[in-house]
């Protein structure tokens, strides 16, 4: 950081600026809004000239010498909060010392902030916190008044408005609101506020009606003939999800060179685990492997789930109502829809989940091939079909 003179060649006293540049970010310039005649100024030092007699010259280096010590005071104590001084905040920050604004930064700007500190999250991470942050937006819109540390306090209102007039059902405010903690929690820990107790910023969640196909409707998949390349390419992709239970994301691992001895060998590409996948086992999943030479198709998650959702509606298996439950302030709200509807790429994982425990796996083993390393998380995607509860209980009474 320095200062310079805006006109270094004037005749006439010319604005004195101060300047600071950091590498990632563009050059902060702020006016002192004191001037100096060019002759009077030392370019090398880049200071006001030290010129005995001139009171007028020491009074203006004590001008411009706040500017700087107010700098260096900004930069001692974001440097102790682990926050990088930008621009957006060297300008908010110069306004509210120097121009008497009442320009502090806001819990909007500390989120901006706070994005910008995880520039290497994923696309899908990083919209849904900007979504958190567009939430906050729309709820101090609502409130009249500028949303800071010191007025977001009210949890219990935000929760309401987000559920009432953003009509988030149950299970989304419950996601959302863990952004919004984590955000509470980052912005604790660089002292920006002293609130601790965030048990009142929670919402209860329920389970889910998520779905997942019957071994008879896997097969019916495999052989049916969609006669259409955009539909075939994502119901083979889908399969392969059911026969390996591998998330989406983790669809481009497969790779030939890790095919070895009747099964594939990799990390997945989301958490790093390690995971046994066996191929040669199933005939079905080993064709449509070297259909595509192990060179899946890429189709972007946008438009999976409209395309699958496309195939699998031709299916009259895929045909009959099914409800599909949500929570708003915990009151249900029962929607009846046909199965296909409820059929996304996450599907597939549930449904490798559900088959292969139905068939006798244990957790461990299907842990080792899905990748999943919580069993309660394996749990959650267990969806225990009627039939085997059925066999179940006939094992007991019959």
């Amino acid at each position: 950081m320095y200062f310079y003179l805006k006109e270094t060649k004037s005749k006439s006293k010319t604005l004195i600026l101060f300047k600071y540049k950091n590498k990632k970010d563009k050059r902060f310039v702020y006016s002192t809004k004191v001037s100096i005649f060019p002759k009077d100024w030392d370019f090398k030092t880049k200071f006001v000239k030290s010129i005995r007699g001139r009171t007028d010259l020491h009074i203006i280096a004590k001008k411009i010498n706040v500017f700087l010590t107010f700098f260096e005071l900004l930069l001692s104590n974001y440097e102790l909060k682990d926050i990088k001084l930008t621009h957006e905040i060297l300008t908010n920050e110069f306004k509210h010392k120097f121009e008497n604004e009442k320009t502090i930064l806001t819990v909007i700007d500390w989120f901006d902030i706070l994005i910008k500190e995880k520039k290497d999250l994923k696309t899908k991470t990083h919209q849904k916190y900007t979504t958190a942050k567009n939430c906050l937006i729309k709820f101090e819109k609502s409130t009249n008044k500028q949303l800071t540390f010191e007025t977001f306090t009210d949890f219990t209102a935000y929760i309401k408005y987000v559920s009432d007039v953003l009509k988030y059902n149950d299970n989304t405010l419950s996601r959302h609101l863990r952004f919004i903690k984590t955000f509470l929690n980052w912005a604790y820990k660089k002292k920006l506020h002293d609130i601790r107790d965030f048990s009142t910023l929670t919402s209860k969640s329920y389970e889910t009606d998520h779905v997942a196909l019957t071994k008879a409707q896997v097969i019916e998949l495999y052989n049916y003939d969609f006669k259409n390349d955009r539909l075939q390419k994502v119901i083979d992709v889908f399969l392969i999800g059911c026969f390996t239970g591998q998330r989406f994301s983790d669809f481009s691992i497969f790779d030939k060179i890790d095919y070895n001895e009747h099964y594939i060998s990799t990390r997945q590409k989301k958490t790093k685990v390690k995971v046994v996948i066996p191929v040669d086992a199933n005939i079905m999943l080993k064709t449509l492997l070297y259909k595509y030479d192990f060179d899946l198709p890429t189709i972007t998650p946008q438009n999976f789930n409209p395309y699958l959702r496309e195939a699998v509606s031709k299916l009259e298996s895929f045909q009959h109502k099914v409800k599909k439950t949500s929570y708003r302030s915990g009151k249900p709200n029962v929607l009846v829809c046909d199965f296909w509807e409820m059929i996304a790429s996450h599907t597939a994982r549930r449904t490798f989940i559900t088959l292969t425990l139905e068939q006798g796996w244990t957790y461990k083993e299907v842990m080792q091939v899905s990748g999943i390393t919580d069993i309660r998380t394996l749990m959650k995607y267990d969806k225990v079909s009627k039939d085997r509860l059925s066999e179940k209980t006939k094992k007991i009474w019959s």
